[in-house]
């Protein structure tokens, strides 16, 4: 069997949706990236504007950091009860929410709040990206996929830095440097709305039929469907016939 799934493996097909899927999911990873690390920047300009002391800078700061934990351990909660679909759209949702409030912010209460909201999508992408991209992969591709994660997060923390550089001699520049994360953050929404829920998920779900789950399945690997998917249809194919 484990040769079998070996040979299986080496002819699966990488296709361009699965491509198009794990790009679009690895935008939270970006945002993660971008989020953090633009607030260094963005400071500088926000302690001038907004006359921040020390103490305010450490909660713009912190309470980002805070909500992250906090939306880390949702993300785990709403995964499994809504599924990883919803829980990204959930997040691309924050981090929109997010980026709106820092832009449109007039007071420092506003700019705490915007840094919540953040907080929240950062979090809850941390948790549900890799597991959507992995659970969405042929096996023999899985780990080179997930690591479009840790990637885009690195990739995000240096447009953040450049971004703050074009806008450092800027008027209100801060302003640009928060808000411009709103255009990933509605392309990954709009992108995943557009995707399938993850064919582990749906496996763990028994209730939403096999046409449904071998169609998604089927967006994955064009041509066949290897042993690992096999097994999992089996799966409900055993589960139905029990009900």
């Amino acid at each position: 069997a484990l040769l079998s799934s070996t040979k299986t493996d080496k002819k699966t097909k990488l296709t361009w949706f699965v491509v198009v899927l794990s790009c679009v999911a690895a935008i939270g990873g970006f945002l993660f990236g971008y989020d953090t690390g633009v607030v260094s920047g963005a400071l500088i300009k926000l302690k001038a504007d907004f006359h921040l002391s020390d103490s305010d800078q450490e909660w713009i700061v912190g309470i980002a950091v805070a909500a992250a934990a906090l939306g880390a351990m949702l993300g785990g909660i709403t995964s499994n009860s809504l599924g990883r679909k919803p829980t990204l759209i959930l997040a691309s949702f924050f981090f929109t929410l997010g980026s709106v409030l820092l832009f449109t912010a007039t007071t420092f209460h506003l700019l705490l709040a915007g840094r919540l909201v953040l907080g929240l999508g950062v979090g809850l992408a941390s948790m549900v990206v890799p597991a959507y991209i992995a659970e969405s992969s042929p096996a023999v591709y899985r780990g080179t996929l997930v690591t479009m994660f840790g990637a885009t997060i690195c990739s995000g923390q240096f447009i953040a830095s450049v971004v703050c550089g074009a806008f450092s001699e800027v008027h209100e520049g801060w302003r640009w440097m928060l808000g411009i994360a709103m255009v990933p953050s509605v392309a990954m929404g709009v992108g995943m709305l557009l995707l399938p829920e993850s064919p582990r998920y749906l496996v763990s779900g028994l209730d939403l039929g096999l046409q449904f789950v071998t169609l998604n399945l089927s967006k994955i690997e064009k041509n066949s469907l290897n042993l690992e998917y096999d097994a999992m249809i089996q799966l409900i194919h055993t589960s139905v016939q029990v009900e």
